[in-house]
């Protein structure tokens, strides 16, 4: 960078500016931090809403993870209260406890979610 050039970009931030053009400058500078902290909060919330994992509370099965659905799921075997819906998977899937199943009389039957 050559003198001549230093010299004008101080020159540039030593110039004096009025209260004014300084509010104006601040003002910018928060509404855009506030409106870039919101579009990451919403992005956030909508990837936390979607991919919620096996045994998750939840109140459609469009949150769940693929695969799983929304439901009550196996509170005969106590794993959760008989009103929670939870991500749970269906009969047929591969499974390792009963509390993964959904339904009330489903259980994990030989590694799959089966009624019992």
């Amino acid at each position: 960078m050559d003198s001549t050039h230093f010299d004008g970009i101080t020159r540039d931030l030593a110039s004096t500016t009025t209260r004014r053009q300084t509010f104006r400058t601040l003002a910018a500078a928060g509404l855009g931090l506030g409106i870039a902290s919101l579009g990451l909060k919403s992005s956030e919330a909508a990837k936390s809403k979607k991919n919620k994992k096996l045994g998750a509370r939840c109140k459609k099965s469009k949150e769940c993870q693929s695969g799983l659905q929304c439901k009550k799921a196996n509170s005969q075997n106590g794993c959760y209260a008989e009103s929670e819906e939870r991500c749970c998977k269906p009969v047929g899937a591969k499974c390792n406890d009963g509390c993964e199943c959904c339904g009330i009389d489903v259980i994990c039957n030989g590694g799959y979610c089966d009624q019992a």
